[in-house]
């Protein structure tokens, strides 16, 4: 199975540069600061429209290692940026805002170019267990967090130098492109907290069927009971899951794989499975306790006996096949629908430009 598995915005908060005056900067002039600005902004565009792009790719179903040359494409964005920038003069003797925006620049990249790289190599394994899941969502987050940082230290150098040179900056909130980026970060977050949510119980239903397939009385027994636990921790977390716009589609669609989990856990596996297997093990003994009669020792009873374990065996049997391709049937429509469900959430809520 194929889940939507999403990497957060590098940019989550809105590019330093959108916050400028579209009105003050205009001209590319190193003596002005307006001008100094304009340039940086002119720059920027480019390498953020890239990294944009990056970001919307992956949130509208494209996996990480699809788009390497995306990726590529961003890291050539950031670091023309990067050298036209540090080749920028001093503004009247002070350097440190366009220092700022070198260093972000090169941090940008390190995380583009080495977080990321690493990020797509672990999506490769992702699926093998919930903690290489939550380290591949951890590792995303975590890239998200240094961005920000850098980001705020950038940002407070802007605002020293246009309060030293009275150049006005327009709150960035009131930008469709903060905006956009922001709705992004959010959406991702919550989808990867329901998505965690989700796999963990996913994995472990795995585990008992493995059990199951291979008959380990034992395993599935601790399988079944950590597949009922995960399951009513999954459900208590998800009541704690805000709304996004009023959309709890995703929410939704967890809960009702969680309530198949949980129940296969409590109902099905003591009723029909391990019932099965304790007849059959009930039937083993008895089989063998049975052959090892030499036959002119087996007496009516005994053979009566056997036959009754044979007819209980066959019924079970039959129970157990016919529950197993139900629960199949019943837990494939209800990925079908989750994974629906996650993909639309996605589109409905990330914008798309």
């Amino acid at each position: 199975m194929k889940f939507n598995k999403l990497i957060p915005l590098v940019l989550l908060l809105a590019g330093i540069f959108s916050q400028v005056s579209p009105l003050l900067a205009q001209a590319p002039d190193f003596k002005s600061a307006v001008g100094y600005l304009g340039y940086i902004d002119d720059q920027y565009s480019v390498a953020r429209e890239a990294e944009w792009q990056y970001a919307l790719q992956i949130a509208h179903g494209k996996k990480p290692r699809k788009i390497e040359k995306t990726r590529l494409e961003v890291l050539n964005s950031i670091t023309n940026m990067q050298k036209n920038v540090a080749k920028m003069p001093a503004f009247e003797g002070s350097t440190a805002f366009r220092d700022s925006v070198v260093k972000y620049l090169k941090i940008n990249y390190a995380i583009m170019n080495q977080d990321y790289a690493e990020i797509v190599n672990m999506e490769e394994i992702a699926e093998q267990s919930y903690d290489n899941m939550e380290a591949f969502i951890l590792a995303k987050e975590e890239a998200g967090k240094k961005m920000e940082s850098t980001f705020e230290r950038m940002i407070r150098e802007q605002e020293k130098f246009c309060e030293a040179n009275n150049v006005r900056l327009t709150d960035p909130v009131e930008t469709e492109d903060f905006k956009n980026k922001k709705i992004a970060g959010e959406v991702f977050s919550q989808y990867n907290e329901i998505y965690l949510i989700f796999f963990k119980s996913y994995k472990q239903y795995g585990y008992l069927q493995n059990a199951i397939q291979e008959g380990d009385v034992s395993a599935m027994e601790q399988n079944a009971n950590a597949l009922s636990n995960y399951s009513k921790e999954g459900k208590e977390k998800l009541t704690k899951v805000s709304n996004f716009n009023g959309d709890r589609s995703l929410a939704g669609a967890t809960r009702e794989v969680l309530d198949f989990y949980q129940n296969f856990a409590e109902k099905t596996y003591p009723q029909v499975i391990a019932s099965f297997f304790e007849l059959k093990d009930t039937h083993t003994k008895l089989e063998k306790a049975f052959n090892n009669k030499k036959e002119k020792d087996r007496t009516q009873a005994d053979v009566d006996e056997i036959n009754g374990s044979v007819a209980k065996l066959n019924a079970a049997a039959a129970t157990y096949n016919s529950e197993n391709q139900n629960s199949y049937n019943k837990h494939s429509a209800l990925l079908d629908d989750y994974n629906k469900k996650a993909a639309k959430f996605l589109d409905n809520n990330v914008p798309k430009k």
